[in-house]
């Protein structure tokens, strides 16, 4: 089980990364944030152009940047990483 310390997430808001999937994930944290299944702890933040943009779209939490992240994909990692995450 994962600790329960804060999360950091950044998601990259660079053209590529949001028009190839980052628009959903932003819509995801938000549900996430309206509907308070986050911990008050997580850190997020929105980054302009992370520079790999072919791998996109990339999110970044506690530091690991992952590829090709999905809605789903990031309700995985949100899983792992955040405590108390419920969709």
């Amino acid at each position: 089980m994962p600790e329960t310390t804060a999360a950091s997430i950044t998601i990259c808001m660079g053209s590529s990364c949001f028009l190839r999937g980052n628009s959903r994930n932003i819509e995801v944290i938000q549900g996430l944030i309206k509907s308070k299944a986050l911990p008050p702890s997580l850190e997020l933040n929105g980054h302009l152009c992370e520079g790999k943009c072919q791998s996109g779209p990339n999110v970044t939490i506690n530091g690991t940047m992952y590829h090709a992240v999905n809605p789903t994909g990031f309700m995985d990692l949100l899983n792992q990483f955040v405590p108390k995450v419920e969709a």
